[in-house]
């Protein structure tokens, strides 16, 4: 597999944050970048807002770290606080 340029690492636990994801992606494109797309798996109703963080944080890190692996990228960027939460390796949020 091809090196990327960047990873964007998604939670895409929402319509709008998918949304948003996807068009950072296509700019990042248009600009010339390769763009790997790291994706949370989705995550189950939790009781608090905390622990919905948490949950969905340890998703993002599961993602990122297998994307990190296939893709070797360049740059990192995570596209909401809470995927960058819990971070396996430095990028921009």
């Amino acid at each position: 597999m091809a090196r990327a340029d960047v990873l964007l690492v998604s939670l895409g636990s929402t319509a709008g944050l998918r949304a948003a994801d996807a068009e950072l992606r296509g700019a990042l494109e248009r600009a010339g970048a390769r763009v790997a797309v790291a994706a949370a798996a989705p995550q189950p109703d939790v009781r608090t807002f905390a622990l919905t963080d948490l949950v969905w944080a340890r998703a993002a890190r599961a993602a990122a770290r297998a994307a990190i692996h296939d893709h070797d990228p360049r740059a990192i960027v995570y596209s909401t606080i809470t995927a960058a939460l819990l971070w396996p390796a430095p990028g921009a949020s």
